[in-house]
């Protein structure tokens, strides 16, 4: 494949942006000028040397705009975007377009083109983007680099002790209870270890007041602020989230609290050593009344993650 000029377009998550940037990072080290559309990731350029991030366009500008690439990587989501950019290619407007599913549905998706790539859902998507770049581009072997690199004066894992906790998610159904993260949180904390709760400025500002005093639960004023502060811990505890994806790829090792054992094996961090927590499948989900679907928030227990955090950390 000869190409010059190349788009990587993610989802808008911090995660998607990373697991993709392992496209971005494949193309560039083989000499290719690439330009990644991941908003998510402009506030923490410092950690990617050499790679270009972009806003995303408008939906009406997409032609223009995409139309100058010799090759176009989409991480489709059933987005409007994804939907706008796929319809181009139909068109024959885009014929250079390359789609990654994290999961595709024949029914529901466009007929696959020879550039497409369906993914394993049993394996994770930083593994699977490894995967689909090296048979995009007819490479023998795989890499999970993604470029990431601290800037100069971090330590790795410099307080051996502290623990992250990421209590938070951008989906509502995701996210487990946030007093037991606190009990987690307390635990963790007369065990000798310093757990610090993980938000963002605005998640901050409406749960603070939740959050005991001997608790921190510091100010993170940007992505990369976050990166430098969790690139010195030690691991981290935490919802499915861009969070979790960032430890995994600092090389810490993570605890995901997750409520489908099945999806998360997709979309658990793939980098480092984790672990993932989810309702016991003891647990009755019979159709029609999806108990354990339902209320799989009060069916995992703070002790089951501490459980996993030991075996993990220790």
């Amino acid at each position: 494949m000869t190409l010059d000029k190349v788009a990587v377009v993610p989802s808008i998550g911090i995660g998607d942006g990373l697991v993709m940037m392992v496209a971005s990072h494949r193309l560039k080290t083989l000499g290719y000028n690439v330009d990644t559309y991941s908003p998510a990731l402009c506030s923490i350029q410092d950690w990617f040397i050499g790679h270009n991030f972009l806003p995303k366009p408008s939906i009406e500008n997409l032609e223009n705009i995409f139309s100058e690439y010799d090759l176009i990587i989409l991480q489709n989501d059933n987005s409007e975007f994804s939907k706008k950019l796929i319809s181009l290619r139909k068109e024959n407007k885009l014929k250079s377009l390359s789609i990654f599913y994290p999961s595709y549905e024949k029914h529901k998706h466009e007929p696959l083109h020879p550039l497409d790539r369906v993914f394993n859902d049993q394996k994770p998507m930083v593994d699977n983007i490894a995967t689909a770049i090296a048979s995009l581009l007819g490479l023998n072997h795989t890499s999970k680099n993604n470029g990431l690199m601290p800037p100069s004066g971090l330590v790795h894992r410099k307080f051996k002790n502290r623990v992250l906790i990421h209590p938070t998610s951008s989906v509502t159904e995701r996210t487990y209870l946030l007093d037991r993260y606190l009990h987690v949180a307390e635990k963790l904390r007369l065990s000798g270890f310093h757990p610090v709760i993980c938000l963002s400025p605005k998640e901050r500002e409406s749960l603070i007041e939740q959050i005991p005093p001997n608790i921190d639960a510091p100010i993170f004023e940007s992505l990369s602020h976050l990166a430098s502060f969790a690139y010195e811990s030690c691991a981290l505890i935490g919802n499915e989230s861009g969070t979790a994806h960032l430890c995994s790829n600092l090389q810490l090792p993570t605890i995901v609290v997750s409520a489908c054992k099945k999806r998360i094996k997709l979309w658990r961090p793939g980098w480092y050593k984790g672990a993932v927590v989810t309702p016991s499948s003891i647990i009755p989900n019979i159709k029609g009344s999806r108990f354990r679907e339902k209320k799989w928030k009060q069916c995992i227990f703070p002790s089951q993650i501490l459980k996993r955090f030991d075996r993990v950390v220790h």
